[in-house]
């Protein structure tokens, strides 16, 4: 299934690339692993953390916003004794507020945005202080879908057309079957996108351009020319 979604994510984000009449360094595509506590209001001990991967593509509106939306899988993990066979998976859109070093080569920003989480796994009531056992039956497969509200930071070093990032993410939201507001997932993600090369399409003579570069060895792709 993850094999035909990335398929279809490339083929997509090459037809956007492709079709754009304006500077195409604006869209970049990213992978990158992570490593979090997942489902925290249902989880019985901190330490069933879970590795994942993580699938983005950013659009840059401006030199102080740019736009990520991002689909986000963790392997398959138990958060023993609890929960057994763990699957989780999330689709984010966030919003990211830029600020940079002068040279441009390295970024700092905040992060704000939505997440729509699914969670699946079998659910087996040991050792369970959550007392999920009093609404729901032990021994059965539990499959629940929340929206979250994902709030963060990130850093990031540009080198060239690459950039490279480690963020701090959380993502808040209702516990599904209970009336509260909690942090449900605490992740960090490194990720590394890809923004290709500057260049125009000329719609007259239907061939493309290539538009010289400000960029320069050792300045990232976010440098701004005085």
């Amino acid at each position: 299934m993850l094999r035909y979604f990335l398929t279809l994510f490339t083929l997509v984000f090459t037809k956007i690339l492709f079709s754009q009449a304006d500077l195409i360094n604006k869209f970049s595509l990213g992978y990158g692993r992570l490593n979090g506590v997942v489902y925290m209001s249902r989880n019985v001990d901190v330490l069933n953390s879970a590795n994942g991967h993580a699938f983005s593509l950013l659009y840059s509106q401006s030199d102080l916003f740019r736009w990520e939306i991002a689909f986000q899988r963790f392997s398959d993990f138990d958060m023993n004794p609890s929960w057994k066979s763990v699957k989780a998976r999330t689709i984010e859109c966030n919003l990211m507020c830029l600020a940079r070093t002068q040279g441009g080569g390295l970024l700092f920003y905040p992060i704000a945005g939505l997440s729509y989480n699914s969670f699946n796994a079998f659910y087996t009531g040991i050792q369970d202080y959550t007392l999920m056992s009093k609404t729901t039956q032990p021994n059965t497969v539990i499959q629940s879908f929340w929206p979250g509200i994902n709030t963060g930071v990130g850093s990031s070093l540009c080198i060239g057309n690459w950039e490279i990032s480690l963020q701090y993410k959380m993502r808040i939201g209702q516990t599904p079957g209970l009336r509260d507001l909690n942090i449900q997932d605490i992740q960090f993600s490194l990720l590394a996108w890809y923004s290709p090369k500057d260049f125009k399409i000329n719609s007259a003579k239907k061939n493309k351009t290539i538009k010289k570069s400000n960029r320069s060895t050792g300045k990232g792709r976010y440098f701004i020319p005085k």
